[in-house]
């Protein structure tokens, strides 16, 4: 094999349209919780943000709001 060559293989990049993108929050188990739109959310399970959710991480005063054009 020349030494040119690479063993890696080539990747595939595929475009998907944002509107296709559904985004989604988890709790890695965290000590003080993560809060959606006010209500803790469970740990270890995917939770599906929608436009305008607000997010709280434990006891944090900032308070993230989710925008989608």
């Amino acid at each position: 094999m020349p030494p040119f060559e690479s063993f890696i293989h080539p990747l595939t990049y595929v475009l998907i349209p944002s509107a296709l993108l559904r985004p989604y929050i988890i709790d890695l188990s965290s000590t003080n919780g993560t809060f959606l739109n006010g209500e803790r959310i469970p740990s270890q399970r995917y939770v599906e943000l929608r436009s305008e959710d607000v997010i709280k991480l434990g006891f944090s005063t900032r308070e993230y709001v989710l925008l989608r054009e």
